[in-house]
């Protein structure tokens, strides 16, 4: 499935999938949100993190557990807690864009290479996956620079076969490199998705389109 928010294609920065839920911006439309909850088939929670839309780069979470941005609202914060049921907690520490930071399955985490003993420990906590601190590419924000879910991962293009041979055996799936919206290396930003389906921002080509399911292994055989 194709999508754009607002016109925009990079939808990896206002959406943010788990293999449950997807957390959508509160004015997007009707029809989109129940494409999403349909192609993904998880329950659609419509919220914003201290009322920005920029749900794909504020929260993210696995079947465990959910990380939120600390400058989160209080009544933000308990809505995301009523409707999820398993433990949110607000990042610690000095990074709050905690998408962009962490790059997670239901089998590991990586991280920004900066981020510190005590918000790594959280993590191993909250989202219960060994993590482990590093880069994808040289790129830090390892949230945006790829995408996993427990079926595969798509991964920046620059990335070279040793690193990816370490994110497959680290994620325990297989991983591929490629692109979205007609060349975007960050993948992260044009691209969500879960072990039952993926959506991909508009302007994402045929080509790209058959490299994302491919290393997200919808492709039979």
């Amino acid at each position: 499935m194709l999508l754009s928010y607002e016109g925009v294609p990079e939808i990896g920065i206002f959406i943010r999938v788990t293999e449950d839920f997807a957390f959508l911006p509160p004015n997007m439309r009707g029809d989109k949100t129940n494409k999403i909850e349909e192609s993904l088939k998880i329950h659609a929670i419509k919220t914003q993190i201290n009322g920005l839309p920029l749900l794909g780069c504020l929260i993210v979470g696995n079947s465990n557990g959910i990380l939120v941005s600390q400058h989160i609202s209080e009544e933000e914060f308990k809505k995301i807690e009523e409707e999820v049921h398993i433990p949110v907690e607000r990042i610690k520490g000095r990074f709050s864009a905690v998408g962009n930071i962490i790059l997670v399955n239901d089998y590991a985490a990586l991280v920004h290479p900066e981020v510190s003993v005590e918000v790594v420990d959280q993590i191993k906590n909250i989202l219960k996956v060994p993590v482990q601190r590093g880069s994808i590419s040289g790129v830090n924000l390892v949230g945006m620079a790829a995408v996993v879910t427990n079926k595969g991962m798509l991964v920046h293009p620059k990335t070279n076969e040793k690193d990816i041979v370490f994110l497959e055996e680290f994620f325990s799936v297989h991983a591929d490199i490629g692109t979205v919206n007609m060349g975007s290396t960050m993948v992260g930003t044009g691209l969500v998705a879960n072990s039952k389906g993926y959506i991909a921002g508009e302007d994402t080509t045929p080509i790209e389109i058959g490299r994302i399911e491919d290393a997200l292994g919808f492709l039979e055989g």
